[in-house]
């Protein structure tokens, strides 16, 4: 019998559970496998009978063996890029083109890395963008490197999000306070996730290096400024509801 994340758990509940089981833990052919967090159930111990416990020495009637996973290194980190790739080739509604959604995708696994995200925050984010591009299709004010922005803002930087969705952002300022760093494609230009949210926040195009003045006219003609695009696209993935057509 498998038990996980049982640090999760209101404290007095989750000392509630290894009370039940122990009783159960004599009984022929049944063992118990407990995944959780060992810090957080000291501090549930803790919690529960004061500071004074030996919360270490409570556990051991509970444990006759302990296993601690080793601590995430770049080779466990893989599992975010192969997710990632996954997700790209089952996007539904991806009407883009492949490589756009897979450079998107690449760029939420570099956002993820920078800020040591779990696997399981990387996945909120990327089903929370599956999920916008799900309601949506070509004829909606769509533009995936933004909302891929916005949902990994949401989730964990708030604040910053907040200030996109007003529109106060300079391109240099966001990754500055995303402690990004602009990613080369192999043909030595900026990716295109990085060239579409410099595009988006210019000031003044006719500064940009081509490769953003391109995106200018060309893939996103919209009837919308460039400086509503991150309110616009944060509404329309707050409220799912309001829909946003093309003229």
């Amino acid at each position: 019998m498998i038990i996980d994340e049982l640090d999760r758990c209101r404290p007095n509940y989750a000392l509630d559970v290894l009370e039940v089981i122990k009783h159960i833990f004599n009984v022929e052919k049944i063992t118990f496998i407990i995944s959780a967090d060992s810090k957080q159930i000291n501090e549930s111990i803790r919690h529960c009978y004061g500071p004074g416990i030996d919360s270490q020495r409570y556990l051991e009637k509970f444990f006759d063996l302990r296993l601690t996973f080793p601590e995430v290194d770049d080779r466990d980190r893989s599992v975010l890029e192969l997710y990632s790739a996954y997700l790209s080739s089952h996007l539904p509604n991806a009407t883009e083109s492949k490589q756009y959604i897979a450079s998107t995708l690449e760029s939420l696994v570099t956002l993820s890395k920078t800020h040591n995200l779990s696997i399981r925050s990387f996945q909120k984010i990327c089903q929370n963008f599956s999920l916008v591009l799900s309601q949506t299709t070509e004829r909606h004010y769509r533009i995936p490197p933004v909302i891929a922005l916005l949902c990994f803002c949401r989730e964990i930087f708030p604040d910053i999000y907040a200030r996109l969705t007003r529109g106060e952002y300079a391109y240099s300022d966001l990754l500055k306070d995303l402690s990004l760093k602009e990613v080369k494609d192999s043909f030595g230009g900026t990716t295109w996730f990085f060239r579409c949210i410099r595009w988006v926040l210019s000031s003044d195009l006719s500064q940009e290096p081509e490769e953003v003045q391109r995106f200018d006219g060309g893939q996103f003609r919209y009837s919308l400024e460039r400086d509503r695009i991150f309110p616009v696209l944060a509404k329309t993935m707050v409220e799912p509801t309001t829909i946003i057509y093309t003229a």
